[in-house]
């Protein structure tokens, strides 16, 4: 009980936060794809819409790991490993964030 309401405050942060970095994405991929055949973008976005799931799924798992980690392991507050697993998770989504719209430019070359 004592991990629970970190853990879900930082996944939301998290989740919120990459929210935002999922419309960045999807308007620098809309300019890379602007003169493709309208199959070939559509598939691009397929493409691109597993990654940012991934890449969503992924960040939150692991805000909520961090949570955890920091309270038991480091005996941090509640509310510093909190802002510490979404700085963690944020990082870890913008990384993986990057990476699905470069595979996925490359993919439809």
């Amino acid at each position: 009980m004592l991990y629970k309401k970190p853990r879900i405050i930082a996944v939301i942060l998290t989740e919120l936060a990459l929210g935002f970095v999922v419309i960045f994405s999807l308007f620098m991929l809309s300019l890379s794809l602007g003169g493709m055949n309208p199959n070939d973008s559509s598939m691009a976005m397929v493409i691109w819409a597993v990654g940012q799931l991934g890449a969503l799924l992924a960040a939150g798992i692991f805000a909520a790991w961090a949570t955890k980690f920091f309270i038991a392991r480091w005996n941090w507050s509640r509310s510093m490993a909190s802002l510490g697993a979404v700085m963690a998770g944020v990082l870890l989504g913008v990384v993986f964030s990057a990476l699905s719209v470069v595979l996925t430019v490359l993919w439809m070359g």
